[in-house]
Order: structure tokens, then C-alpha cells, then sequence
């Protein structure tokens, strides 16, 4: 979204018409006339009339000319440009070198620019911290609370990063209460909190900041930042799963963008939220449907982070919601486009997923896929540790507060030994309470210590848990909970290799639903699924012993079956068969039944490995499809077969 708190119309100074009783230099007379224009375009042109003018003006008129060159280049939607004439403004600030607040709010504008071109932290930084530097030896107390707040968003993830950029709030905050400055200054301030409360995953925080500020552009009827706030506390209300929340920002900001059209982008940014929180709460035949409508505004805004960030979250909602070949085409469309920033790495790795599994590339969708896995799990971990150190940053405050009132307390002691030597019996009560406060702080001390222990244990707990979990994950099938196609393959190739070393028959089996497309057409996606896990618990209740099961994808499943020989892996094939063939379901009052069809190999002899059995298998079940459904069909051995009686 657009946000700049220097938006032109607001910059009414006070050297306005009807101030004429001095004579005004150059660039004031350019000042006022710019004030009085009420249109960016002409704002614009104005500037292209004056520029030729100004050779002759001081240096610090000219830096400050070149500067309000970009802000109008910058409303005129011209960022490349602006970030030109911030640029050419900052170096005649520097050959003149006298610190100004022009100086620093040039490199703070010009960081904006690229933080709208790049989104990279690493690009529009620097800037912000020689911002800083500047309005520090300008003395500008304005200057100074604005470069500190700008520069606080550089400080990201990370417990230390989190402190410091802590620390350049209270500086801000402590120049504003000095110097009494506008309530502006104090929801910028609310909002940069907020940010890194964000960017360390404390999403209960951040929204409590975002809220204050909100508070705070409500008493100032500031409608951009009433805009963004609100558009902040969706992201955050959704993280916390309060979807409730979330849906009322989300109404707040179709309201805005209705009664405020001379903003471009807010209906954009309505509907990018609507679909970041169907996406999340995954509904994604609604996170598609809002992403559709937000990229069909995106020629609206110049913030093409979001436009990345949306496009990516559709391709994946497209392969959620089963439209697989949708789902690669964008998926390669976006990938030939650029990958997303650091701070989106997970959905640029599904969309990377997505693309590799349409394109049949499985090993590397698979390695895609223990990348996403390892990521949330790091996620997880940095979560717990950023609410671990936010939970002993306030155990470090109030221990130090109560050891710095253990040294006054000293101070005082010595005070009074000095001026009265005869008030001994007052002194050693004083010496007694000190005791009795240095006792509280090593109970303090000793808490926080078992506290952090506890907390320690906690994680690692979770850690061990988180682990398992996921060990779990990645061998099973989301949906049905049986073993996936990883460990189909697994447990094929060890237990084909046990086979052949005792000289046993291994059969296999490739079963698929008929006319499943029919079912979900009919129906809808909700008995497919339910179709699927009743054919899994079905046929898992007749398996014996070793014998197992997994799904290969969409409606086609794999029966393992050790030391089973033609004619035991036949009947057992029959028997599944059957059973689901008599078997209904209930689905809205309605009693439902579908058949499938099984091919069936007998690996005997050494001559196939286990993906040669599983397509000879796919084989035989391509025939029982083409004969009519509805029957196993067993897969004949190769010519050359060495078979083992």
C-alpha cells in the first residue's frame, strides 16, 4: 500500500498566501505555489517548470527542491524516478556537508523506495541508519524520532535483532516525550513495535501495538494509516487463528476502500487480505476466488511484494483444492518471474513443489517437500525460543529494577552514616531492610533460573515430540493415514529383497476406484475423501500380519502382500474386492456404494526389482479397467522370468 507520512497535501506550511509581509527566496515562492495545487499532475508539471531554475539557488534550496521533486514523483506513481531525485538531493547535502533534517529525510524517502522496489532489508537499511546518524548531529528532534522509527523496521528475526531494535524505540519515544511532539510520532512508534513483535512470531503483541496505533490514526483521521493498521492486524488476527477478528478488519477494509476512492489500491488490498485469510483457514476455493479479483487490481499498486506473495498463494490454493493442472501452469508462470523474499521462502517452496510434481519430477517435489517440512519445524522452534527470551526479557527487567533499587538503597545508607553518625539504630534498619531486598532478589534469581530451566524442558519435549511428528508425517498419507508413496516404495524394495534372499513368492497389488471422478462430480470432493478413507480401513482390517498397504496418489493404492503365491494373492485381491463392493456409505441421507478394480503380479525369482513388479501389477490393472471394472486381474511374468519352483 501506499504510505508515506510526507504525502504533499499534508505539508501545508505556514509561508502560505497571505504570509507576504517578507520577501520570500526562490524555493519558498515554489513551496507555496506547490501547496496551492491540488492535483498531483499538476504538482508535476510545476516541478518540470522549476527544475531549469534552480542552478542558481543556495545548496540546501536545491537539496530541498530535488526532495520534494521525488515526493511528487513519488504520488505520481514514478518510484524508479523518485529514488532518483532523493538520491541527487542527498549528494548536495553531502558536498555541502551540514547535517539537516532535509538530509535525513531524503536518505529516509529513498529507503522507502527501495523498500517498495525490492523488499529487501539488506538494500533500503543503510539508509536508515545513516538517517539516523544525520538528524542525530542536526539536533532535530522531529528528524530524529522519524529516522529512529523507520530504522527500527530493519531489525528482524532473532532475539538480539528483537533487543536493539527495542532499544531504537525507547530512543524514539524518549525524544518524543521530551520535545511534546504530535501524536503522529506516537502511532509510528506503535506501529514499528508492533512490526517486530511481528517479525519474532509474538502475534499476541503485535496486534496490541497495531491496535494502539489504529487508536492513535483514528484521533488523527489519518485514512492511509487507519488503512494499513487495519490491514496489519488481519495479518496478525489470522496468525492467531481468530478468524472472527480477522473477517471484521477484513469488512473494515471494504468499507474504507468504498468510501475512499481517490486511494487506488485499498479495494486491491481488501481483497489480497480476504484471501491470505481463506488461504490460512484453508478454504481454498474462497482464496482463489478473492486472489482473482486482487490480481485483476494490481495494475493499481506499486508494491509488487504483494502481487508476488498473492500470485504464489494462488498456486498453491489452485493444487489444494485438487485443480492440479491449473495449479503447474501458474506455478511455472511464477517461477519464471522470480522467486519471493526470504520472509515468503515456504510458499515459494510449494509453489517449486508444485511445479516439479506436474512436471513428474518426483525426486526433487519430494526433496521440495522435506524443505517445506524442515522449515515449519524451524518455524516452530524459533517460535518457542522468541517466547522463551521474550519471557526472560521481562524477568531481566524487573530483576533490574529491583537491583537498582537495592544501590540507591546503598546510596542512602551512606548518606546517612555521613550526616549522622549518632542515628546508628537507624542505620542498621536500614542495613536490615537492604538484607531483606537483596533476599527477594535471589528468590527473583533462583525463579528465573527454574523458570528458564523449565522452559528449556518444554522445548525439548517439544522438539522430541515435534520430531516424531513429523517422522510420522512423512511417511503417511494426509488424508487416509495409511503409508504414503515414499514409504510404499520403502517398504516394497526391503521386504522384495527379504523374498529373494529366502527364496519366497512376493505379490503386490495396485487397486484403483472406479469412476471416481463420477463420485466427486455427483457428490462433491467430501465423499471422495470420504470414499478414500473407507476403502483404506476397509481393506487394512483384512490385511494379516506383514501384509500392508499405501497410496500412490489421487484414487490408486498399493497392496503389499510377502509370501503370498498366485493363488492366495488372487483370493486375498477377491476378497478385498468384494467386500468393498458390499459395503455402502452414508452421505447426506443418502447410502452410497462404488467397486474398484485390482491388477495383482507375483514377484518370484530375482529377475524384477520393485518398481518393475508395481508396474507389471499397474498393467494387469489397466486390463481389469479395460474389461469392464469391477475385478482383479493377475499380471503374467516376462518371458525370460526365472521363477523360483
Amino acid at each position: 500500500m501506499k504510505h508515506h507520512k510526507y504525502i504533499l497535501n499534508g505539508l501545508l506550511i505556514w509561508l502560505c498566501c497571505g504570509q507576504q509581509a517578507w520577501s520570500a527566496t526562490p524555493f519558498e515562492a515554489f513551496e507555496a505555489e506547490l501547496s496551492a495545487i491540488k492535483t498531483e499532475t499538476g504538482q508535476l508539471a510545476l516541478v518540470q517548470q522549476t527544475e531549469a531554475k534552480i542552478d542558481s539557488w543556495p545548496a540546501e534550496d536545491q537539496g530541498r527542491f530535488l526532495h520534494k521533486k521525488g515526493l511528487v514523483l513519488e504520488v505520481n506513481d514514478q518510484i524508479e524516478a523518485a529514488k532518483t531525485a532523493f538520491t541527487e538531493s542527498i549528494e548536495v547535502f553531502e558536498k555541502s556537508g551540514r547535517p539537516n533534517k532535509y538530509w535525513a529525510q531524503s536518505l529516509q524517502d529513498r529507503s522507502y523506495m527501495d523498500y517498495l522496489l525490492t523488499n529487501d532489508p539488506t538494500t533500503y537499511c543503510v539508509d536508515r541508519e545513516t538517517a539516523a546518524e544525520v538528524a542525530r548531529k542536526a539536533n532535530d528532534p522531529e528528524a530524529i524520532t522519524s529516522s529512529l522509527v523507520y530504522l527500527a523496521f530493519c531489525f528482524r528475526t532473532g532475539f538480539d535483532e528483537f533487543k536493539k531494535g527495542l532499544m531504537v524505540l525507547e530512543e524514539a519515544a524518549t525524544v518524543a516525550r521530551e520535545y511534546e511532539l504530535a501524536g503522529g510520532s506516537t502511532a509510528m512508534i506503535h506501529n514499528a513495535t508492533g512490526n517486530l513483535y511481528r517479525a519474532n512470531d509474538l502475534h499476541d503483541k503485535a496486534y496490541e501495538y497495531y491496535q494502539k496505533a489504529y487508536e492513535h490514526w483514528l484521533e488523527l483521521d489519518d485514512t492511509q494509516d487507519i488503512y494499513n493498521m487495519l490491514h496489519n492486524m488481519v495479518g496478525e488476527s489470522v496468525k492467531m487463528g481468530k478468524w472472527q477478528q480477522a473477517d471484521n478488519h477484513i469488512k473494515g477494509l471494504f468499507e474504507l476502500a468504498a468510501q475512499h476512492p481517490e486511494f487506488s489500491d485499498f479495494t486491491f488490498f481488501a481483497h489480497y487480505n480476504e484471501a491470505y485469510k481463506w488461504f490460512h483457514q484453508n478454504q481454498f476455493a474462497g482464496a482463489i476466488e478473492a486472489a482473482n479479483m486482487a490480481l485483476e487490481l494490481a495494475h493499481t499498486t506499486s508494491e509488487t511484494y504483494f502481487i508476488n506473495v498473492l500470485e504464489g498463494i494462488r498456486v498453491v490454493a489452485y493444487f489444494r483444492d485438487q485443480q492440479y493442472q491449473r495449479a503447474g501452469q501458474l506455478a511455472e508462470q511464477f517461477l519464471q518471474s522470480g522467486e519471493l523474499p526470504e520472509s515468503q521462502r515456504t510458499i515459494d517452496q510449494q509453489v517449486r513443489l508444485i511445479r516439479d510434481f506436474s512436471l513428474g519430477q518426483y525426486e526433487s517435489a519430494t526433496e521440495q517437500l522435506w524443505q517445506v517440512l524442515d522449515a515449519e519445524q524451524a518455524s516452530k522452534q524459533a517460535f518457542i525460543e522468541n517466547a522463551v527470551a521474550a519471557q526472560s526479557l521481562t524477568f531481566d527487567k524487573t530483576l533490574s529494577e529491583f537491583q537498582q533499587q537495592a544501590l540507591a538503597d546503598k546510596l542512602r545508607i551512606k548518606q546517612l552514616e555521613l550526616a549522622q553518625q549518632t542515628k546508628q539504630n537507624t542505620i542498621n534498619e536500614l542495613e536490615l531492610e537492604q538484607q531483606a531486598k537483596q533476599n527477594k532478589i535471589n528468590r527473583l534469581t533462583g525463579f528465573v533460573a527454574l523458570t528458564l530451566a523449565v522452559a528449556l524442558a518444554i522445548l525439548s519435549w517439544f522438539l522430541y515430540r515435534s520430531r516424531r511428528f513429523y517422522l510420522r508425517s512423512s511417511r503417511t498419507d494426509f488424508l487416509t493415514k495409511t503409508n504414503n508413496r515414499r514409504q510404499v516404495f520403502a517398504l516394497g524394495t526391503k521386504q522384495l529383497a527379504k523374498a529373494k534372499t529366502n527364496q519366497q513368492p512376493y505379490a503386490v497389488g495396485i487397486i484403483d476406484i472406479d469412476d471416481f471422478k463420477k463420485l466427486n462430480d455427483q457428490y462433491g470432493h467430501d465423499l471422495g475423501d470420504q470414499v478414500l478413507k473407507h476403502l483404506v480401513n476397509t481393506t487394512e482390517s483384512l490385511l494379516l500380519g506383514s501384509q500392508q498397504m499405501g497410496r500412490m496418489g489421487g484414487e490408486e493404492f498399493v497392496l503389499l502382500l510377502p509370501e503370498l503365491d498366485e493363488a492366495t494373492a488372487i483370493e486375498k485381491a477377491e476378497t478385498i474386492r468384494l467386500t468393498v463392493a458390499g459395503s455402502q456409505l452414508s452421505h447426506n441421507d443418502q447410502q452410497v456404494s462404488y467397486t474398484i478394480s485390482i491388477g495383482v503380479f507375483v514377484c518370484q525369482g530375482d529377475l524384477l526389482d520393485f518398481e518393475q513388479c508395481i508396474n507389471r501389477a499397474d498393467q494387469a490393472l489397466y486390463q481389469a479397467k479395460s474389461q469392464g471394472k469391477n475385478q482383479v486381474v493377475q499380471a503374467q511374468p516376462p518371458a525370460d522370468y526365472k521363477d523360483l519352483t
